[in-house]
This record gives C-alpha cells, sequence and structure tokens, in this order.
C-alpha cells in the first residue's frame, strides 16, 4: 500500500492511499499502528512530506554536537 501524507479541502492533514487524479481514499489510526482504510473519497489540496518533521529533537541534537564549548 502507497501511502500518502495530505491536507484535504479543510486544510485537516490526513493519510491516505490509492492517490489517482487528485482524491485519495482515507486512512483511519496511526501511521505506525493500524492503519485502516475507512472506504471515503476526499480530494487532496496539498502533497505534504509523508512524517512530520521533529524540529526540537533536531535542534537539540545539533547543539549537542557543541557541548564541548560550554
Amino acid at each position: 500500500m502507497h501511502i500518502i501524507r495530505f491536507t484535504d479541502e479543510n486544510d485537516k492533514v490526513c493519510y491516505g492511499h490509492k492517490y489517482i487524479d487528485d482524491t485519495a481514499v482515507l486512512l483511519d489510526g496511526h501511521l505506525y499502528n493500524d492503519l485502516k482504510t475507512t472506504g471515503e473519497k476526499t480530494r487532496v489540496k496539498k502533497l505534504l512530506v509523508p512524517v512530520e518533521p521533529d524540529y526540537q529533537s533536531e535542534t537539540l541534537s545539533y547543539w549537542g554536537r557543541f557541548s564541548f564549548l560550554r
């Protein structure tokens, strides 16, 4: 199954599959555990990166590299 992350017409972030002609079938649940198809089709307004970035941990990791300067 090819999973996409996108915003729908109401700017809600969703997961879906069967992306054809700017529509996708909605998936319900958590990405890493139990995604299930709802069977409901919705219009894809904008495709997003597959996984939401975690900027906080990236920043802490970046500054951790300079711990020798403290």
